[in-house]
C-alpha cells in the first residue's frame, strides 16, 4: 500500500499493447458502471483478451498443454464496484492462461494469500482511509469464485497477509497505523475477531514515507514457532513468537533487526531450508539477506546488494522478492526501472550477487510469483493493467518475456496454487 511518488503513466503513454490492455480493461469497468450483468461482462473481457496479448518471436513454446493446470488469484487496487479478485488457469506446459472467474464486492483487495486449503484464500481489503481494513475468506470452487466471510482487519490499511497453518491464523500488516493483527480462521474457512495485535513504534530519516511505524509485511516462520514483521517506516523487522495454542502474538518481540537508516523494509522471504531470510528495501533500493536462527528467534545480516546496476533515470521503488527452488537464485521487482532483478546466492556466505535485470514487458511491477516447478514467472504489471507471463530458464534463470499476458486494472497481488 505504499504511496507511490511515481505517477503512473496514463494509457496514452504506455507501449501498444499495454494502451490496448489499459482500454479494454476501462471499457469493462464502463459496462459495470452503467449496469450490464456481470455475465455479459465477464463475455466481452472473455472476447477482448482473445486479441490482448502480442506474439512474437519470444511466444508461448510449441506443444500441447500438460500437467496439472495451476491456478492463479490476482488482487487490486479497485473499488467494491469492480471485478477487483480474478482467478486464472496456468497451464504449465504452454504457459498460457485461460479465465477462471472474478469477483466484486470487495473495497481495493490488494493482497491475497494462499492458506493450507487449496480453495481457500484470505484477502486483505484496505476499505477506504479512516475506517479501518477488512480480511475476507474466498473459496475457489467448480471455476467459481465465492466469498465466505469478512471481518474487520484490527488496523488501517492491510497491505499484506501471512497464512499459518498449524495455528489456522491469518496475520495481517497495516500500513497506515502500524499494527499487526492476528486473527483466526476456522474449520468452515470463516474469519474470526482479531486474537491479538502488536503496533510498531518509532520513524526514520525519508520524512514523506518513514514519519511512523508503517508495517509492509507479516510472514511465519516454516515451522510455525515465530512471526516475522517488516516495518517500512522504522527501518526494522521484529520476531514475535507464535502461541502454538491458538497463534496469537504480543509485545515485546523476542528479537528485532535494526536495518540501516532510509532502508524501508517492505518485504520478506524465507529461503528453502528456512535459516536465510531476504528482505527487499523498498526506499534504498537493496535487498538483504540475513541469517536465521529457528532456535532463538534471531536474525544476522549477512550481506546486502543493490537491486539495478545503473541508477534508473526514474524514482525506483523495490516491491518483492521470490527466492528459486534451489536457494541460489533470487529475484526482486523494480518499480519504476520496470524490471526483475536476478541475484546470485553465495552458498557458503548467503552474500548476495546483482547478476542482471530482465524487463517485465510492462510497467511497475509490483507483485510476481514463481510456478512450483519453476518454469515460469508470473508478474502482476499494476502500470500496464496486465499480469504477464515471463519464461524462466532452467539452467541460468535467465526471464524471457512471452506473449502471454491478461488484462487486469491495478494488479497488486499474485497467488499461485496447484
Amino acid at each position: 500500500m505504499s504511496i507511490l511518488d511515481r505517477t503512473v503513466p496514463p494509457a496514452s503513454k504506455l507501449p501498444e499493447p499495454a494502451r490496448l490492455t489499459s482500454f479494454r480493461t476501462r471499457r469493462q469497468d464502463t459496462l459495470r458502471r452503467v449496469g450490464f450483468p456481470p455475465h455479459a461482462v465477464t463475455l466481452l473481457g472473455l472476447l477482448l483478451a482473445s486479441g490482448c496479448t502480442s506474439q512474437g518471436a519470444e511466444g508461448p513454446p510449441p506443444g500441447k498443454p500438460s500437467g496439472t493446470a495451476l491456478t492463479l488469484v490476482v488482487g487490486s487496487r479497485q473499488p467494491a464496484r469492480a471485478y477487483g479478485v480474478a482467478a486464472l488457469r496456468l497451464d504449465p506446459g504452454s504457459g498460457t492462461l485461460e479465465f477462471v472467474d472474478n469477483l466484486d464486492g470487495l473495497e481495493s483487495p490488494t493482497f491475497v494469500a494462499a492458506t493450507d486449503d487449496p480453495e481457500l484464500f484470505v484477502v486483505a481489503s484496505e476499505v477506504s482511509a479512516g475506517k479501518g481494513g477488512a480480511i475476507a475468506t474466498l473459496r475457489l470452487r467448480d471455476g467459481t469464485l465465492e466469498r465466505l466471510g469478512t471481518m474487520g482487519s484490527g488496523g488501517l490499511g492491510p497491505c499484506h497477509l501471512g497464512f499459518e497453518a498449524k495455528t489456522r491464523t491469518v496475520y495481517a500488516a497495516h500500513y497506515s497505523d502500524g499494527i499487526v493483527s492476528a486473527l483466526p480462521i476456522d474449520g468452515d474457512g470463516l474469519p474470526g475477531a482479531r486474537l491479538a495485535s502488536v503496533a510498531g513504534s518509532g520513524s526514520g530519516p525519508v520524512a514523506k514515507r518513514q514519519d511512523g511505524p508503517h508495517a509492509h509485511a507479516a510472514v511465519p516462520s516454516p515451522d510455525g514457532r515465530w512471526l516475522l514483521t517488516a516495518d517500512l517506516g522504522t527501518d526494522r523487522v521484529d520476531v514475535y513468537r507464535i502461541n502454538p495454542r491458538n497463534g496469537s502474538i504480543g509485545e515485546p518481540p523476542t528479537s528485532t533487526l535494526r536495518l540501516p537508516g532510509g532502508t524501508g523494509p517492505r518485504h520478506l522471504a524465507f529461503a528453502p531450508g528456512g535459516d536465510r531470510v531476504g528482505i527487499t528495501g523498498e526506499l534504498a533500493g537493496t535487498v538483504t539477506i540475513a541469517r536465521f536462527d529457528p532456535t532463538a528467534g534471531t536474525l544476522d545480516i549477512l550481506g546486502a546488494s543493490p537491486t539495478f546496476s545503473n541508477p534508473p533515470k526514474v524514482p525506483n521503488y523495490v516491491s518483492t522478492l521470490r527466492f528459486a527452488a534451489d536457494g541460489r537464485t533470487l529475484y526482486v521487482g523494480n518499480r519504476g526501472d520496470d524490471s526483475i532483478a536476478q541475484l546470485r546466492i553465495d552458498a557458503a556466505t548467503g552474500l548476495p550477487t546483482l547478476v542482471t535485470t530482465w524487463p517485465t514487458g510492462g510497467l511497475f511491477p509490483w507483485d510476481f510469483a514463481l510456478t512450483p516447478d519453476g518454469r515460469w514467472m508470473v508478474v502482476a504489471n499494476y502500470g500496464s493493467d496486465e499480469v504477464r507471463v515471463l519464461r524462466v530458464d532452467a539452467t541460468s534463470g535467465a526471464l524471457t518475456i512471452t506473449g502471454t499476458n491478461w488484462p487486469i486494472a491495478k494488479p497488486t497481488s499474485v497467488t499461485i496454487r496447484p
